[in-house]
């Protein structure tokens, strides 16, 4: 199977997957490079120089499907890919996308940071037909796994690649019997990406509710705003404990760890990015 691949460095295992498979590569889509934040891509670009395979940063156009076509292309591999992608059926035979989600449940840009928020006990990636209408295409095969109560964000991508490769391993080995007999979604919900009223923590709530959301974002980071000032945070520690102090109060400071009142007990800000440090103290 000759396929071209939109991807990040999530995706990487799944790239070698394939590729391990007897599948030939024939190009990449993907963002400019990137070695940092939450959304990685200097390895899978590293993968494609070493197997000289042409890289491509802009948004797939038609030309792009007809040169595809012209080398004769048989499936685009979509997994991480921020453009809407044009018709795709008079150029190639197959086009399929990678969900980091078990659908139907889960349709939309990024549903890692929900399925923890609503404490789901299970979740997966699935495969699915490329479709006009983003993640609503059949699906032809899905790998799931359980969810500990308390994943983080990091974790729950982690296991997120981690069956890529298992999925990638069947969906390369039985493509077009998985492709024929692929099943449409029934059920399904959009969950859109989230808003910045949702990354803002409340600490007039309990620790488990913020703790919660700060395993939710994770790298993507949630907001505080401490006394005028405000702080992207990435990691925070709490626990339960009785106090008269006002929420959102800071409490305590340790080198650069802030432990913030909370409704129920306090909120240790251990990793996070400010835009000024001075005054955060009570």
């Amino acid at each position: 199977m000759r396929f071209a691949l939109t991807a990040i460095d999530r995706y990487l295992g799944l790239c070698e997957t394939l590729l391990d498979a007897g599948w030939t590569w024939l190009r990449l889509f993907t963002p400019p490079e990137s070695t940092s934040g939450a959304f990685p891509n200097a390895a899978i670009m590293a993968l494609a120089r070493k197997a000289a395979v042409p890289m491509q940063h802009s948004p797939i156009l038609q030309s792009d499907f007809q040169e595809l076509s012209a080398a004769h292309c048989d499936a685009l591999v979509v997994a991480s890919y921020n453009h809407r992608i044009g018709q795709w059926r008079p150029y190639l035979p197959y086009a399929v996308n990678f969900h980091p989600s078990p659908l139907p449940l889960g349709r939309g840009p990024y549903p890692l940071v929900r399925a923890i928020r609503d404490h789901h006990p299970h979740w997966g990636i699935s495969c699915h037909q490329l479709s006009e209408q983003y993640d609503r295409g059949d699906v032809l095969d899905q790998e799931l796994f359980d969810l500990d109560a308390r994943e983080t964000h990091e974790s729950l991508d982690l296991k997120i690649q981690m069956a890529a490769r298992r999925l990638g391993a069947r969906v390369a080995n039985g493509f077009e019997v998985l492709w024929t007999n692929a099943q449409p979604q029934v059920d399904a919900e959009w969950w859109p990406l989230w808003t910045a009223t949702e990354r803002a923590i409340d600490f007039s709530q309990t620790v488990e509710a913020i703790d919660c959301q700060i395993r939710a974002f994770g790298l993507h980071g949630t907001i505080a705003r401490l006394q005028g000032y405000t702080l992207r945070v990435t990691r925070a520690h709490t626990w339960i404990e009785a106090h008269g102090r006002r929420p959102g109060s800071v409490a305590h400071a340790y080198g650069t760890t802030l432990v913030v009142a909370a409704t129920d007990g306090y909120v240790a800000l251990t990793d996070w990015t400010p835009e000024a440090i001075d005054g955060l103290r009570n």
